[in-house]
């Protein structure tokens, strides 16, 4: 059921969609963009497993269809950032879903998750059913799951492998199966079972984290265990028990950083104030903005109190549920709204901003403005008269004016104006008989008519109490004592218990709203024998509070408890009636309607600001409104309390013969359970076991007892008052887990009920027993111990009053409240006059008097309520906006994950809070690699699970495939899908052994279906097991692959399918689809079909991002793809299929334009040497598929012991670990991966091998001084700070061995004369410079000392052997620079010098060779001199009109420059040489070849116009150089000053004349949302008209990249502020980019 909270109007009813179905558990779609329409979408799952997107605002509803592996039910779902929803199932499985935001026609395929993987080891450690408040996420990643005594904490965006040491075996796998669990959190033996778990770091930037951020758990036993956040470590244990039996806390939920709220089983829900500074003057606005300066800024204190600032019962049923939801700030509504959901189905909202609380104590703190304080004293009088009457007194002479003295204490210069008396036993009650008529009387009395007599025996009852009143008003009667006469206030009694209030007879009309209750604990509290009798009053505008109680008797511990539970249950038991309010009229327009929460159709609209209005409630404190006995701004608690002292009598009448009351006070039961105690004259002798905390204790805050348990049925937004609570101590704080240093924070109504108390010092002896008419403490049998039973305890003032101070006065505690909290209202604050007992032998009880001088306010009506008025408008114009900018800093925080960004976003956009989302990077989402990666991870999981292969299968890899297959998916969980086997395909037969299915995953090449034939037939022939094959093609199914397998006879024996093994994320911002051979493919076989693989993963992305904007690049392939992408997009925009789906529909927010680069147009760049460390790694070693494999030492197992981190930097000798000599020696192998889980890597990857030796030397230096700092380590938590630091110490040592000994072996390959020479000759051709004669010699030396069967390194990414220091002149060797040569030269390339190579190679490397050539002459490589200068005959360009694209011959030749000029051109106007090159800290891209920029990213950066290639002034001598063509050529426009880079803005404009000199087609369409518009201004100005910066540009390369132009992207990202994300079909090096040319074999 769907309401609207404001009217309760019913929006929408869905029902669950089978007859069994039930739903199980909902989350809201965090996906709109307007506050107003949050939470339109809501996601159910049903019982059956079912989800269910469910409109909010209508019955529409469909059901999603989710791509899972698993059929276990989903037991809970958490909302996250923008539109992601994590779903855990009873399997363990946690999946991150993203919501289409479509409707359910446009759902064509299965919604595939972001990320996902398994927790079930822990969800059965767990013991119990999860649900959604066991579950929080935090900075959306990290996860908390709690079970029912451990927390699991993990890092979901880091896999647990990566935490592995980098020696295991075989690579390391980047599927996120298993995150990294971060922390273990284990409950102690003494902690009840955890049921719930909150945070408020969401409302916390991260600089607060560390010292305000944590996670609660709320426990079975009423506790809530505090962890700080930042380090996963137990910081506090509260109790929210309130001393009783069976408390659950039932669900918790941070409404701020500073304000908790906690429901419990009983219905009752608390709000706990967990700000650094818990008092007042820091509540006036409640919710604390995390962001806010001054608001609990320094670091929190491990003594900070914490307080319940209110508490009441929402509903008579268990609170299942807490919710909070800001975005009402930004509505009309203007309040943070709170949800409580029960058990019985109710739903409750509350205003979570606390507006009222907000405004009434900004009231309060007015309170001098408008009120009056006076002084009155106030006098109680106590004694157990052991049943004798008033008469008894009057008799005996010396007794005869007791009752004058005794309440005339003070003496007549100071009249009492309240005077209080409590007697108790005025009956026996060891008489049966008249114990029997007390109680005979409390109950008859009650259901006898007013007006009618009673029975005798309650009438002689009467008469004992009629007896004393008369007595007592006598006394008071005016006279020698007393100046003035006397009016009883009011006079009750309870079995023995008697109260009596008087008021001077001048103040008697200022007492009004007088009330009484009566509380039973006798028997269980079914009789009156024991209890309590309040009485309470307003005087003035100051309320009152007295009891008079009779506790349980007894010496025994067990008696002790019942006093302590009788304590209790007075104080939770005084029940008053609700003082009549006493309205003012505030404004014209105030009284705005609330509607409340209602079952009941006579539900009244309350106004929220009625009890600001209120005048009434100014009279109570702590949010009371007179209904509960701590509501009440004085409170006294008197009476036989009959707590007794922890000794033997011998012992106490030891130090009464002394008269050591200091001493003897230290065992007494009660002074350790309130605030004060005694206060000792001399603590020489204080025993060891003496029960009092010591100084040096935590201090520890609980709150008196709560107000009035306002509930929805009265008034349940505005009676949420701001509760301050008291500052108290527990007397037992443990929490059994001391030696961990958690101590127990005890909270609620409290162990002791009385604990906010206190007492003045006590200066006389025990009061009781005394034996009647002696002075001779008991005599009898039993020799009772003598102790203070009568005592007077009082409170005064605000809870927030007491502050705990062991051995403080009473003066230095109110210098405390005045120093922290300020003066504002000291209503009630109580000051000590007198405490002592006074002398009668007749009771075996001394009577005690105390007296106190007590502030009381009067209030100025008028003034009041002008005070009301601002405070309604200072909350208007400055409270509420405050807290409205804030929930758009929260609300911003979703698109950021990050409250410090969306700050800054904010403040940038002057507060505008749809213009910070539009400008925000992360709107809409980023770019993940990590989805793709999932995508076809799950993809081969649903081939492996529906191919019609029944039971195990082997599963037989392409080996071109192999190393792309182990980065989407590992061992363990394709065996997990019925893999038993892994084979690569190669010739010969397949021992498949018992398995009766085989797999096969193959590229579509003619030569590997022959071999996959060959295998079925002799499996067939053999006679075995009947076998099942099945064949996926990767990346499509080809008709030519079918002919072949039909040719050889197999087809009918296999079943075939495709596997779309499109763009795979090699690292966050690199992509490929390892495709090996496609500039072959393109310009030399004529086979375009790669084209169409690239177009399909383009859509893929388009798929999930949006369709790009924008398409621009260069070259006739690059034209080709765009083609093929619009045809796409057309089919898909007609409602054709094989598409992404229509909700792609749209444009994109997460990519501005797709940038394609043709190889053909820039061959020169992976011909050269790459000088980056990564491009170093790929020519020595061969990276393939995002790893390299090593021998040597590299590949050892790594050291155990940790500091050993003295490993050598490039170029060091040594004898280190690591060594090259190790590493060529050794004939260990290992496999690495090479990606952004190793640290070190992630530095260095993109480094100028120049730099590399130094920086791994700082890093090796910096590691050694982390595991020096173990030395450094004394306490117990630094000791377990560095165990913590340990495994990614060493894991780093591992790795940094590995670096050092490849930047060892690399050197000594850059530092050999061949390296050097091959340097040199391709810095000439790229500076235009003539070569030498010793550099060609030097090639006439390499093709006479060929080495036809040399190895070739950076080819298939493995060695057979290490690489020795100077590689033997191979074939691809000598053809890099011949090629260089042929392309730099062009014209200039002489005909005899080519007849002399070609006559060298093919007498060097064999006539098989001549292909080779005549490969790279077709494809314009190393063209023959008579053919440099013709234009090709026929390319793309030509063919794609015709329709012949198809079909094009294989002679198809990528056009070179053809003027003399055109080479020297590029090389000025795109400023390829940069002569002044920061190798170490690079300011331009040229430092990946020390100087040469490759011409593809130039190409780059004069689309997104970077200053590098831009001219800053266009009439400059270097402007004058980009037009020496003629007037056919534009001038480029001058580059504005201060004109940000990143993402595509003019396109090629200004740049024609380059463009002209390079090969190929131009492209710059748009893909605008009008079908048909093509003019590429449209896709400029819906972005202009978005407002949005989109966050990437997608570069595709066809044919290939190489690591130096990844690394020179890298360089643009940092610099533009802007991610460049590459998208290649291939990782190229000059050996690989040539050895799909070379001809392998002598032709047949």
């Amino acid at each position: 059921m769907c309401t609207r909270v404001e009217t309760g109007e019913i929006c929408a009813i869905h029902n669950a969609p089978g007859p069994e179905e039930r739903f199980t558990s909902i989350a809201p779609v965090q996906a709109a963009g307007d506050p107003t329409i949050e939470c339109g979408r809501v996601w159910a799952c049903t019982s059956s497993g079912r989800v269910l997107v469910l409109n909010t605002s209508n019955t529409g509803s469909y059901q999603e269809s989710l791509q899972t592996t698993s059929y276990g039910a989903i037991l809970c779902m958490l909302p996250s950032g923008i539109g992601e929803v994590w779903t855990l199932r009873d399997d363990g499985l946690v999946e991150v879903w993203r919501d289409r935001s479509v409707e359910a026609a446009a759902l064509e395929q299965p919604l595939v998750p972001l990320r996902k993987f398994s927790i079930a080891t822990e969800l059965q450690a767990a013991r119990r059913v999860a649900n959604q408040r066991t579950m929080i996420l935090l900075y959306q990643r990290e996860l908390w799951f709690a079970g029912s005594r451990s927390i699991w904490v993990y890092d979901t965006h880091t896999s647990a492998d990566t935490a592995m040491s980098a020696s295991s075996n075989g690579p390391l796998s980047t599927r996120l199966d298993q995150p990294l669990m971060v922390a273990h959190l284990s409950l102690t033996a003494h902690d009840a079972p955890i049921t719930c778990i909150a945070s408020n770091v969401p409302y916390l930037d991260e600089a607060r984290i560390d010292s305000r951020g944590y996670v609660f758990s709320g426990t079975d036993a009423g506790h809530i265990i505090a962890w700080k956040a930042s380090d996963y470590e137990r910081w506090r244990t509260i109790d929210m028990s309130n001393g009783e039996p069976e408390v659950r806390i039932t669900s918790l939920v941070c409404v701020s950083d500073r304000w908790l709220w906690v429901g419990f089983a009983s219905g009752k829900i608390a709000i706990l104030d967990i700000g650094p500074d818990s008092h007042p003057t820091a509540a006036q606005c409640p919710l604390t903005l995390g962001l806010q300066d001054g608001v609990g800024g320094a670091a929190q204190r491990r003594d900070t109190m914490w307080v319940v600032a209110k508490e009441w019962l929402a509903a008579e049923s268990a609170v299942t549920g807490l919710l909070v939801d800001w975005s009402p700030l930004l509505t009309d509504r203007q309040r943070v709204q709170v949800a409580s959901v029960h058990a019985n189905g109710s739903v409750y909202y509350w205003d979570g901003s606390l507006t009222v609380d907000c405004q009434y104590n900004e009231l309060r703190r007015r309170t001098p403005d408008f009120a009056h304080m006076r002084d009155i004293t106030v006098q109680i009088n106590s004694w157990n008269i052991d049943s004798i009457k008033p008469e008894v007194l009057e008799k005996t002479r010396e007794d005869q004016h007791f009752l004058r003295g005794w309440l005339g204490a003070l003496g007549g210069q100071q009249m009492p104006d309240i005077i209080v008396v409590g007697l108790q036993e005025v009956v026996d009650l060891e008489s049966k008989k008249m114990t029997a008529k007390s109680l005979w009387k409390n109950t008859t009395s009650k259901s006898k008519p007013k007006g009618k007599a009673g029975s005798k025996p309650a009438a002689d009852i009467s008469k004992r109490y009629g007896l004393w009143r008369s007595a007592l008003e006598k006394a008071l009667s005016r006279g020698m004592t007393f100046s003035t006469a006397y009016r009883a206030v009011e006079c009750q009694n309870m079995v023995g218990l008697f109260i009596c209030v008087f008021a001077r007879d001048d103040i008697y009309r200022s007492v009004r709203e007088v009330d009484v209750s009566h509380v039973k604990t006798g028997m269980g509290g079914l009789h009156g024998n024991k209890g309590g009798i309040g009485i309470r009053f307003v005087f003035e505008d100051t309320s009152f509070c007295f009891v008079n109680a009779h506790l349980a008797a007894g010496e025994s511990v067990r008696n002790n408890m019942a006093r302590i539970e009788h304590c209790a249950a007075i104080v939770k038991s005084l029940s008053f009636k609700r003082p009549m309010p006493e309205y003012q009229s505030l404004a014209a327009n105030e009284l705005v309607g609330q509607h409340l929460p209602s079952q009941n159709n006579s539900r009244q609209t309350v106004s929220p600001t009625a009890d600001l209005a209120n005048l009434t409630l100014d009279a109570y404190v702590d949010g009371g409104d007179g209904q509960r006995f701590l509501d009440h701004a004085v409170c006294f608690f008197s009476g036989d309390l009959n707590f007794r002292l922890g000794l033997g009598r011998q012992q106490v009448e030891r130090y009464l013969d002394i008269n050591d009351l200091d001493t003897l006070l230290q065992f007494d039961q009660l002074l350790p359970m309130i605030t004060l105690g005694a206060q000792p004259r001399s603590l020489s002798s204080q025993p060891s076991s003496s029960n009092l905390r010591s100084e040096s204790s935590t201090p520890i805050v609980a709150p008196n007892r709560v107000s009035a348990a306002a509930t929805p049925y009265e008034d349940s937004v505005s009676t949420l008052h701001y509760q301050a609570r008291s500052s108290q101590s527990s007397s037992a704080c443990s929490s059994g887990d001391e030696d961990d240093g958690e101590g127990l924070t005890s909270i609620g109504t409290a162990g002791f009920a009385l604990r906010t108390f206190r007492e003045m010092p006590i200066l006389f002896r025990p009061t009781y027993k005394y034996d009647p008419g002696t002075d001779t403490y008991d005599t009898s049998e039993k020799r009772r111990v003598p102790a203070w039973c009568d005592r007077v305890l009082f409170r005064g003032g605000s809870g927030q009053l007491q502050v705990r101070h062991q051995h403080g006065n009473i003066d230095s505690q109110q210098q405390v409240w005045h120093e922290r909290f300020g003066d504002y209202d000291l209503q009630g604050q109580t000051s000590p006059l007198i405490y002592q007992r006074l002398e009668t032998r007749q009771s075996d009880h001394r009577p005690i008097v105390a007296a106190f001088r007590v502030k009381v306010k009067t209030v100025d009506r008028e003034a009041r309520s002008v005070a009301s008025v601002d405070v309604r408008r200072r909350a208007d114009t400055k409270t509420l906006p405050e807290m409205a900018y804030f929930a758009k800093t929260l609300w911003l925080s979703r698109y950021t994950a990050s409250m410090s960004r969306a700050s800054e976003l904010l403040a940038a956009t002057g507060g505008d809070l749809p213009s910070a989302i539009n400008n925000s990077p992360e709107s809409s989402s980023e770019f993940n690699s990590i989805q793709l990666r999932d995508i076809l991870r799950d993809e081969l999981i649903a081939i492996l699970d529906t191919v019609q292969i029944r039971g195990s299968k082997t599963l037989v890899l392409d080996r071109d495939l192999s190393g792309a297959l182990s980065i989407i998916v590992d061992f363990g969980v394709l065996k997990d899908h019925g893999v038993e086997k892994i084979f690569l395909l190669e010739e010969g037969p397949l021992d498949t052994g018992p398995t009766k299915g085989v797999l096969y995953l193959s590229l579509p090449h003619i030569r590997k279906m022959k071999i996959i034939a060959e295998q079925v037939r002799a499996s067939s022939l053999s006679g075995g097991v009947s076998k099942e094959y099945s064949l996926q093609l990767v990346p499509r199914r080809t008709l030519l692959c079918e002919r072949v397998l039909e040719e050889e006879g197999v087809l009918g024996d296999i079943t075939i399918g495709e596997y779309r093994m499109d763009f795979i994320p090699l690292e966050s911002d690199l992509l490929s689809l390892e495709l090996p051979s496609t500039f072959k493919e393109l310009y030399l076989d004529g086979d375009f079909s790669c084209i169409q693989h690239v177009a399909r993963a383009v859509m893929r992305l388009q798929g999930l991002y949006g369709f790009f904007p924008r398409i621009v690049g260069k070259g006739d392939f690059a034209q080709v793809l765009a083609d093929s992408l619009a045809r796409m997009r057309l089919e898909l925009v007609s409602g054709g299929t094989g598409g992404p789906s229509s909700s792609a529909l749209a444009m994109s927010t997460v990519f501005d334009s797709v940038v394609v680069i043709d190889r053909a147009v820039d061959m020169v760049t992976p011909l050269l040497t790459q000088l980056t460390y990564e491009g170093l790694i790929s020519e020595v070693y061969g990276i393939s598929n995002g790893s390299v494999t090593l021998g040597g030492a590299a590949a050892s197992a790594p050291s155990a012991a940790g500091a050993a981190t003295a490993a050598s930097a490039p170029g060091a000798s040594g004898s280190g670990t690591g060594s090259g000599s190790d590493l060529q020696n050794s004939g260990k192998r290992r496999r690495i991966m090479l990606n952004d889980s190793d640290a070190i890597y992630r530095e260095v990857r993109s480094m100028n091998f120049a730099g590399v030796g130094a920086l791994l030397s700082k890093i090796s230096r910096q590691l050694q001084d982390n595991y020096e700092s173990r030395h450094r380590a004394k306490t117990v938590q630094e000791i377990r700070s560095f165990v913590g630091k340990l495994g990614g110490l060493q894991a780093e040592h591992q790795s940094l061995k590995s670096h050092v000994s490849l930047a060892e072996s690399i050197m000594r390959r850059t530092q050999s004369d061949d390296f050097n020479s091959i340097l040199d000759i391709e810095q000439s051709l790229v500076g235009g410079s003539d070569l030498t004669k010793e550099q060609l010699a030097f090639i006439e030396k390499m093709l006479a000392l060929a080495d036809p069967n040399a190895s070739v390194p950076g080819v298939g990414g493995e060695l057979k052997e290490q690489p020795p220091a100077s590689m033997p002149n191979s074939i691809h060797k000598v053809l890099r620079v011949l090629c260089l040569y042929s392309l730099w030269r062009g014209p200039n390339f002489k005909q005899k010098t080519y007849d002399s190579w070609y006559e060298d190679i093919v007498a060097a490397f064999g006539h098989h060779q001549t292909i080779t050539l005549d490969n790279l002459d077709r494809v314009g490589l190393l063209s023959r001199p008579s053919s440099t200068t013709q234009i090709e005959s026929s390319g793309p360009s030509e063919l794609r009109g015709s329709g012949l694209l198809n079909s094009v011959a294989p002679s198809t030749k990528p056009r070179s420059p053809v003027h003399a000029n055109s080479i020297g051109f590029l090389r000025k106007a795109l400023n390829l040489i940069v002569s002044d090159v920061r190798e170490s800290n690079p300011d331009d891209i040229s430092y990946v070849y020390s100087g040469y920029a490759p011409i593809s990213i130039r190409l780059l950066q004069c689309l997104v116009r970077d200053p590098a290639v831009y001219p800053a002034n266009p009439s400059s001598r270097y402007a004058a150089l980009l037009r020496p063509l003629g007037d056919n050529s534009r001038a480029r426009p001058a580059l504005a000053d201060g004109q940000s880079t990143g993402g595509v803005k003019g396109g090629w404009a200004g740049w024609e004349d380059v463009l002209n000199e390079l090969p190929g087609e131009t492209i710059d369409v748009s893909q605008s949302p009008s079908d048909g518009d093509s003019d590429v201004a449209a896709a400029d100005a819906m972005v202009r008209r978005r407002g949005e910066k989109a966050p990437a540009t997608l570069v595709v390369f066809l044919g290939g990249c190489t690591f130096t132009e990844i690394a020179a992207l890298r360089l643009l990202s940092q610099q533009h502020g802007h991610r460049y994300i590459a998208a290649t079909t291939q990782i190229i090096n000059g050996n690989s980019f040539l050895d799909s040319l070379v001809q392998k074999t002598t032709a047949v």
